[in-house]
C-alpha cells in the first residue's frame, strides 16, 4: 500500500532493478511509481510515462499503462487514442484502457460507454458478469438486463467465495435503491458489512444510511450517520469519516434544522488541516458545507464569515486549475449553496450556469441546490432539469436524501401546475415514505 513503510521499500528495490529493463519500460515504471508515489500533483508521474510511449509505443505493457494513466488524470482523448491503437493490434493486452475508457462518473456518455463494452464483451466474454456491465445496464434503466447480468456472473462462480464478488454485491445494493426498493437495498448492504476491507464495509454502510434517508427515515438515517463517523475515526479511515459529517450537514441546511454539534464542525476544521489527501473539489465541498454551517450559528457575523469563506475557495480553484477550466469548474460547482447566501439566487444559478464544465458527479452533487436556486428565480423548467438530475442512480448510494427531496420538489412543482403526471409522482411518494418521519415531505416543500 502507498505511504506504508512495505510499499517504500518494495518502491526502492524497484528503483535499484529498473535500468535493466530496455530504455522505453524503465521509463515507464519510473513514471508509474512516480504517479504513485504523488499524493495531489501527478503529472511528472505522466508525463514520464509518455516518454515511455514515445519511445516504445509497440510496447503492449507500456502502451497499457500510459493510456491507464492518461485516462485516470483526465487526459480522455489521449488514453482512448492509445487504448484504440493497442486494441487494433493487441485486444487481449487492451482490457484494462478499455475499463478505464468507460467514465461515466466524469463525461457520462452512455452511447460511447456502450461502444467500449461491447469491444470488452467481444475480447473476454465473461466481462458480461463484470460490474462495470451490470453498471452499465442500470444506468440505462435496464433492470432485468442487469439482473440477467448478475445471474450469468454467479453461474460463472463471479460470486463464490473464492472470488472478491464485492462489486457485484454494491452492484446488487445499488440496483434495489434505483429501483426504489431501500428496504432490499439495506439487505444486500448488510451481507457486507462484515468484510474486514474498510473500503467494502464503507460502501455497505453507506448504503444502508443512503436508504434510510429515501425513505424519510432522518432519525434512522442519522443515527447510522453517527455509527458511521465513530466507526470510521475509530478503525477505518478519519479521513473517509469527514464525508460523513459533511453529508449531516447539507440534511440539517435543507431540512432547516441547526448544524450539527460544535465538536464535529470543529473536526472538519481540524481535518482541512491534518489531511492532505483532499482533492481539490473535496476541499472546496467541505470548506463550502462547513462555512455555510459555522455561518447558521454566528448570527449577524455569519455572512462575512461566509463571504470570507468563498473568496477563498474561488482563490484556490483559480491556483489549482492551472487554467484547465474543468478543473476549475469542478471546484466551483459545490459553491452554490455559498454564492446563494454570499451574493443571492442570480449568481447562484449564474454559477451552475458557467460550470457546465465541471465532471458529471460533481453537477449531479450540487444538482439539488442548483434546483433551489432556479426556482427561487422563477426559472421552473430549469429547475426542473436540476432535480431530475438530482435522482440520477449516479451517487445514490450516498446522496439518498438529495434524491428524495428531488422527488418531492418536482412533485410539489408538477401539483402546482396539474400536471397528469403528478397522481403517479405522489403514489410513488407515498410508497416509498410511508414510515418517514413525520412532516419529512411537508419540509422540502416548503424549501
Amino acid at each position: 500500500m502507498r505511504g506504508t513503510p512495505q510499499g517504500k521499500d518494495a518502491e526502492a528495490k524497484a528503483l535499484a532493478l529498473v535500468d535493466k529493463l530496455p530504455r522505453s519500460r524503465a521509463l515507464a515504471v519510473r513514471g508509474a511509481l512516480a504517479y504513485r508515489g504523488a499524493s495531489t500533483d501527478r503529472r511528472e508521474g505522466l508525463a514520464q510515462l509518455r516518454q515511455a510511449y514515445q519511445e516504445g509505443a509497440e510496447d503492449d505493457v507500456v502502451a497499457t499503462i500510459c493510456g491507464t494513466v492518461a485516462l485516470a488524470e483526465g487526459a480522455y482523448d489521449e488514453g482512448r487514442a492509445i487504448g484504440e491503437r493497442l486494441y487494433a493490434r493487441a485486444p487481449t493486452k487492451s482490457i484494462n484502457v478499455l475499463v478505464w475508457s468507460i467514465n461515466t462518473e466524469e463525461q457520462h456518455d452512455l452511447a460511447r460507454d456502450r461502444r467500449y463494452l461491447e469491444k470488452l464483451w467481444v475480447t473476454l466474454p465473461e466481462s458480461l458478469g463484470w460490474p462495470i456491465t451490470i453498471g452499465h445496464h442500470v444506468l440505462q434503466g435496464e433492470l432485468d438486463d442487469a439482473r440477467a447480468a448478475i445471474a450469468f456472473a454467479e453461474r460463472l462462480g463471479l460470486t463464490s467465495a473464492a472470488a472478491d464478488a464485492a462489486g457485484i454485491g454494491w452492484m446488487r445494493a445499488w440496483m434495489e435503491l434505483v429501483a426504489r426498493a431501500p428496504e432490499k437495498a439495506r439487505e444486500m448492504a448488510a451481507q457486507q458489512l462484515g468484510d474486514p476491507r474498510g473500503g467494502v464495509s464503507t460502501d455497505a454502510h453507506g448504503f444502508i444510511i443512503s436508504s434510510y434517508f429515501l425513505e424519510g427515515r432522518v432519525v434512522d438515517g442519522e443515527s447510522a450517520l453517527f455509527q458511521e463517523i465513530d466507526r470510521q475515526r475509530a478503525t477505518v479511515s478519519p479521513f473517509q469519516g469527514t464525508f460523513a459529517v459533511v453529508y449531516m450537514i447539507r440534511v440539517h441546511r435543507w431540512l432547516g434544522r441547526p448544524p450539527p454539534e460544535a465538536r464535529l464542525l470543529d473536526w472538519l476544521d481540524e481535518a482541512l488541516e491534518k489531511y492532505p489527501d483532499y482533492t481539490a473539489q473535496a476541499e472546496a465541498l467541505v470548506r463550502t458545507e462547513l462555512a455555510l454551517a459555522r455561518a447558521a450559528g454566528a448570527g449577524a457575523s455569519g455572512k462575512a464569515t461566509a463571504k470570507q469563506a468563498l473568496e477563498a475557495i474561488e482563490a484556490m480553484a483559480e491556483a489549482k486549475s492551472a487554467g484547465d477550466r474543468g478543473a476549475k469548474d469542478a471546484i466551483l460547482i459545490s459553491t452554490i449553496p455559498l454564492v446563494r447566501l454570499v451574493r443571492g439566487e442570480a449568481e447562484a444559478v449564474k454559477r451552475w450556469t458557467e460550470s457546465s464544465r465541471a465532471p458529471y458527479r460533481r453537477r449531479r452533487l450540487a444538482a439539488l441546490d442548483a434546483g433551489l436556486a432556479l426556482e427561487a428565480m422563477g426559472d421552473e423548467p430549469g429547475a426542473l432539469d436540476a432535480y431530475r438530475l438530482s435522482q440520477d442512480p449516479i451517487l445514490l448510494d450516498q446522496e439518498g436524501f438529495a434524491t428524495l427531496a428531488a422527488m418531492i420538489r418536482v412533485a410539489h412543482l408538477e401539483a402546482s401546475r396539474e400536471s397528469p403526471s403528478f397522481p403517479a409522482l405522489d403514489a410513488e411518494l407515498v410508497r416509498l415514505m410511508k414510515g418517514a418521519d413525520p412532516g419529512i415531505r411537508d419540509a422540502i416543500e416548503k424549501l
